[in-house]
């Protein structure tokens, strides 16, 4: 009598066609289960599953370094062409 060993398929949750995961934007398949991630500017939430954007005024002072390096360099300009103004007058 012969002896049969059957490994169990593994299911593909992240399948389109068969809707199994609850990933809100990117499942990752592995063994017996699956991941969920997020793309770029998300993260995930608690729960596993959805995505949130990241809050961009986290980052807040970045965006008012570049805003103020901006001005000021504005300003360099607007100087450098009243004085270059005044001595071709």
């Amino acid at each position: 009598m012969g002896f049969c060993f059957h490994l169990p398929l593994d299911i593909d949750e992240c399948d389109p066609a068969k809707q199994l995961d609850r990933c809100s934007q990117i499942c990752e398949n592995t063994l017996g289960s699956y991941n969920c991630s997020c793309l770029k500017g998300f993260k995930l939430r608690k729960d596993g599953y959805d995505c949130e954007g990241i809050n961009e005024f986290d980052n807040r002072w970045n965006y008012f370094a570049i805003i103020v390096v901006c001005f000021v360099v504005c300003l360099s300009f607007l100087q450098m062409e009243l004085i270059l103004h005044k001595k071709a007058a």
